[in-house]
């Protein structure tokens, strides 16, 4: 191995340990509590180091989500594979849930914690996290052109989908379902599992969309 390549390997090294040393901080805490000093001290850097690789926080924040949507899109891509489209929908809404279930604190940072947007107003983007979507959209198109369901539309189908299994998560891993895990007598659904609950419901929702426009 070269110089060149090797310095370019230990960038990499400390660029994998600054977005972790970030990562763990920010699940720790809030946005605005967390700074780049904080982060430097637990990656064990100067913070002069860490502006060599991130002009302030929000772009480094931005990589932080960055990470975890590709590590959200490599589990949820591994779909079980099957021929059918509708089936294959109900699938990817599984496994989306069951990684928002399985990792609360890496989807508050996606998707809940409330920060500037400013690195990715210019340029920057959440690539896995659009590729995810355009699977999403594949899926339903797969689903129309089979004629299991109709929409003029897959696109504004596929984010009303996301939005739906988005809400269920969010309201799972805020503790807003926890009204089911009590013992209220006046409630149907109590004393029920609820991660099931969010896993029925996503079965549920598709059923419910291939009758109403199959």
């Amino acid at each position: 191995m070269g110089i060149q390549q090797r310095k370019e390997r230990e960038k990499e090294d400390l660029r994998r340990k600054i977005i972790l040393a970030a990562t763990e901080l920010f699940r720790e805490e809030t946005y605005g509590a967390v700074s780049m000093r904080k982060i430097a001290k637990r990656v064990e850097y100067s913070v002069g180091t860490l502006y060599l690789y991130y002009k302030d926080k929000d772009e480094l924040f931005l990589a932080v989500q960055s990470a975890a949507f590709e590590r959200a899109f490599s589990f949820i891509q591994e779909l079980p594979p099957t021929k059918d489209p509708v089936d294959k929908l109900k699938k990817l809404g599984e496994r989306y849930l069951r990684f928002g279930i399985d990792n609360p604190d890496l989807y508050r940072l996606m998707f809940m914690m409330e920060h500037p947007m400013d690195a990715m107003a210019e340029g920057d983007a959440w690539h896995s996290g659009i590729a995810l979507h355009n699977l999403l959209t594949s899926i339903v198109k797969e689903c129309v052109e089979a004629g299991r369901m109709t929409t003029e539309d897959p696109d504004r189908l596929s984010f009303a989908l996301w939005s739906l299994v988005h809400g269920m998560v969010s309201l799972l891993i805020s503790q807003r379902l926890k009204i089911y895990d009590g013992n209220h007598l006046d409630c149907p659904l109590c004393n029920i599992d609820t991660d099931q609950l969010v896993l029925d419901t996503n079965e549920m929702m598709i059923k419910i969309l291939e009758r109403h426009q199959g």
